[in-house]
């Protein structure tokens, strides 16, 4: 599926707001390998990574990476995970 440019940008402007007006200590990044099958995503995700690594917060995973490299996403974890450095 695709995504309007509009409303795209939108809520990547809304995510970077978000880390202006709610300061937070670290972003946990879940999404598991939906980037690897939805193009819209894979173009969000590195919107997303650009304003993360401009805000200098430590980035955060449950686990090791997917077989195709991405964080895993909560729901294919055990509770007593741990989060550790991205």
């Amino acid at each position: 599926k695709r995504c309007k440019g509009f409303i795209f940008d939108a809520n990547i402007a809304q995510i970077e707001k978000l880390l202006i007006d709610y300061p937070v200590a670290a972003v946990w990044l879940a999404y598991g390998d939906l980037g690897a099958y939805r193009p819209y995503f894979k173009r969000a995700i590195k919107s997303i990574q650009t304003i993360l690594h401009a805000s200098h917060l430590p980035l955060l995973k449950v686990g090791s990476l997917t077989s195709k490299g991405f964080p895993r996403h909560p729901l294919f974890l055990p509770g007593s995970s741990l989060l550790i450095d991205y």
